[in-house]
């Protein structure tokens, strides 16, 4: 169940004091309701859900930038393979 590990990393984290993300959409689900209710968990402790887009979009900061460009490259040579 990796929501379950999701949770496992995430909510001690929390409690720390650490900010804690969790990519939602990198993780497989044993069904849809323990994947909603693990999300609502979640963030209901503060723990940040994101998606796998939304983090590589934060990781690049700006599109507009040679960097950038090249990832918006791979991302939509990805999408269409």
């Amino acid at each position: 169940m990796p929501q379950a590990g999701s949770q496992a990393a995430a909510l001690p984290r929390e409690g720390e004091g650490f900010d804690a993300q969790v990519v939602a959409d990198a993780s497989g689900l044993w069904s849809k309701m323990s994947g909603d209710i693990a999300l609502r968990r979640m963030e209901h402790v503060g723990v940040t859900l994101t998606s796998t887009i939304q983090l590589i979009a934060e990781l690049a900061g700006n599109w507009s930038t040679p960097e950038g460009s090249q990832l918006v490259q791979v991302i939509m040579g990805t999408a269409q393979a």
